[in-house]
């Protein structure tokens, strides 16, 4: 599936309609073990909220609002009207489901058209214009964008910058998918940023492999992702599942650094690791 922004980059993603099922992937992780031992000193929510960015699933980028996992949740659609994506029903179960992810508790829950996102909406690229800010604590990419005649390298690398300097303005955690291609070749957007986590599955059944744009020198080998891998049995079998598990696991140590005693109030800034010859941004 292919989606146009108005910036004319075209990007290339795999999306896997599928209704939510049993998020056993928490158990897989330990999660309902720790839930048994740790009981009350579980956060409940980040307050400060998240993100969800969807490319359009037949034109559809909302998951279903009204279901009763996301019970308490406050919704802000910030693309414009759109109908129920069953990608954005699985990703917002795994990300934010009151039953389902690692959060629970009432929070607002931004939800963006990838097309809308990348240009006036939110990273306004091909313009002078600075990103918007980012006042949640976790965006979560469930979708991966590969360059063709129309998506060049400089755009993209254009995209992954205004993103690095976005989390680095604003202190949030940028969760991003790898693709399901199983290959050594990563996807251009997203994926190959500095700041952000790239997510891949416990079954090497994703892109991976060195990041081959933005170097100062491009005889540089470049970094290895993705970053981390989460479970992907049946039926989470793809990065758009696994990517969504480690945002929520995010916001889950947000939310407890966040509390007392810690207080933490960079809690949800990343913590960076570049590579050896990280570019200097302007």
């Amino acid at each position: 599936m292919k989606i146009r922004a108005s910036t004319t980059v075209c990007v290339c993603f795999c999306l896997i309609g599928a209704t939510p099922l049993a998020a056993d992937w928490r158990d897989e992780i330990g999660f309902t073990r720790l839930k048994l031992l740790a009981g009350a000193e579980l956060p409940d929510f980040p307050n400060q909220g998240f993100t969800q960015v969807e490319a359009p699933d037949s034109g559809n980028f909302l998951p279903d609002t009204t279901s009763s996992l996301f019970t308490g949740k406050t919704f802000s659609n910030l693309s414009g009207a759109s109908g129920i994506s069953n990608h954005a029903q699985h990703v917002a179960t795994n990300f934010y489901g009151n039953t389902t992810s690692l959060v629970t508790g009432a929070f607002n829950v931004g939800l963006y058209d990838a097309n809308g996102w990348i240009g006036a909406g939110f990273l306004k690229t091909g313009n002078n214009s600075l990103p918007a800010a980012e006042s949640h604590a976790v965006q979560n990419h469930s979708w991966a964008g590969t360059l063709n005649a129309n998506f060049t390298a400089a755009t993209a690398t254009e995209i992954n910058r205004r993103l690095d300097f976005t989390i680095n303005r604003d202190g949030f955690v940028c969760v991003v998918g790898s693709d399901n291609s199983a290959s050594a070749v990563l996807p251009a957007i997203l994926c190959q940023s500095y700041h952000t986590i790239s997510v891949g599955r416990d079954d090497n059944g994703h892109g991976a492999g060195f990041t081959t744009l933005d170097f100062i020198n491009s005889t540089d080998a470049g970094r290895i992702k993705p970053d981390i891998v989460a479970p992907s049995a049946n039926p989470e079998y793809a990065t758009s599942w696994t990517t969504p598990m480690v945002a929520s696991a995010a916001g889950l140590l947000y939310s407890k650094l966040a509390a007392a005693p810690y207080s933490l109030t960079g809690a949800d800034k990343p913590r960076i690791a570049p590579s050896r010859m990280t570019p200097e941004r302007s």
